[in-house]
């Protein structure tokens, strides 16, 4: 089974970005809001797990000026290597 590594420099950026629009100081006030664990976030920062749809969706109903389109396109960045 191949191990999927994805982008965690991207992934950190996108946390980043979603911290500092939400006004939050760290991962952990992050996680809180999505409703995720902090282990979770800190699978996605490390890039071991992907930005998902769910994550995409709670952040869209927290930042309502910013479209969906935006966070998946944001999103994209944090998915590839």
């Amino acid at each position: 089974m191949k191990t999927v590594k994805y982008n965690s420099e991207s992934n950190a950026q996108f946390l980043d970005w979603a911290i500092h629009e939400l006004w939050l100081k760290n991962d952990l006030q992050l996680a809180r809001k999505l409703k995720m664990t902090s282990a979770h976030m800190s699978w996605i920062r490390s890039g071991k797990s992907p930005v998902g749809a769910i994550m995409i969706a709670r952040l869209h109903s927290l930042l309502p000026n910013v479209s969906i389109k935006e966070l998946v396109e944001r999103s994209k960045y944090a998915q590839h290597t």
